[in-house]
């Protein structure tokens, strides 16, 4: 099977980026997911778990502990929404080193042992990285909308930058602000296009958390029962849970992004062949 539709090191529009990512994610689609579940699973059952006991409680009323409003509700929402942070950033971990795997060392199907061998190597730095560009980006929207959303497109080559030419935190940063220059608009043009189909597929797998949510709320309007059992709340949350495999695409979009760029500025693809061509000569 020819590779050529998704290549990295080629210059592409933003429908042609896009096109690329998607292209990527269906030919690898079955090893990512495997090692998505095998990496960040374990994570994700516990944010499920959790969560079932947080949503049963939000929609039950009596002396539960964890009915709405008591120190348990509140303990487990902020369980829920630390672990719900931990399980996107090891995802997007996967996600990016798999992709560096396939710049690196060939666009091939990777193994889960391959991909955790790659990503346990720097799953701290991407949560301290995590953690570093979302103050940053954070402290941009206190002063106004735009410059936080200058930022967030900005800083979102931090991870290639960082991780495919070595640099530290503060180099990376340094760099993006570089690197995007003639190319910021096209880029968060590529990025809203990807988040809203990401927000559009998390919406879908979100459906029956809000259909039971309505349904429940018309009962308590009505005066019903408005109790609701652990295991539904967990067919629930686990089926809405698949959403955030979604993240993907994004993750995807800004890598081949990164790429596009690169060669643009650069040109490492067009050397290389030049260079491939000089040597079969």
């Amino acid at each position: 099977m020819s590779n050529a539709h998704i290549e990295f090191l080629r210059t592409r529009d933003i429908g042609e980026v896009l096109n690329a990512s998607m292209y990527f994610i269906r030919d690898h689609f079955k090893p990512i997911l495997r090692s998505i579940i095998y990496i960040a699973g374990p994570v994700l059952i516990a944010v499920v778990v959790i969560s079932s006991f947080y949503v049963a409680g939000e929609f039950s009323a009596g002396a539960d502990p964890f009915t709405a409003g008591s120190a348990g509700y509140m303990l487990l929402f902020f369980i829920n929404n630390l672990l719900a942070l931990l399980v996107t950033i090891v995802i997007v971990a996967v996600m990016y080193e798999y992709i560096f795997l396939c710049y690196r060392q060939g666009i091939r199907e990777y193994g889960v042992d391959e991909v955790w061998y790659a990503v346990k190597k720097r799953i701290a730095l991407y949560i301290l990285f995590s953690v570093l560009t979302g103050i940053i980006t954070f402290i941009g929207f206190l002063f106004l909308v735009v410059p936080g959303i200058y930022l967030a497109v900005t800083l979102s080559f931090v991870y290639a930058v960082a991780f495919l030419e070595d640099r530290s935190f503060a180099g990376a940063v340094s760099r993006c602000y570089d690197f995007v220059q003639g190319h910021w608009w096209n880029t968060f043009g590529l990025l809203l296009l990807a988040y809203v189909i990401y927000y559009i597929i998390s919406m879908l797998f979100g459906l029956p958390a809000l259909i039971y949510g309505a349904v429940i709320g018309i009962l308590a309007t009505g005066g019903g029962e408005t109790n609701i059992s652990y295991l539904l709340s967990f067919v629930i949350t686990l089926i809405s849970s698949v959403s955030y495999v979604a993240i993907i695409l994004p993750v995807t979009a800004t890598a081949y992004q990164y790429f596009n760029i690169m060669e643009r500025k650069y040109a490492p693809g067009l050397s290389k062949d030049i260079e491939n061509l000089k040597t079969a000569d």
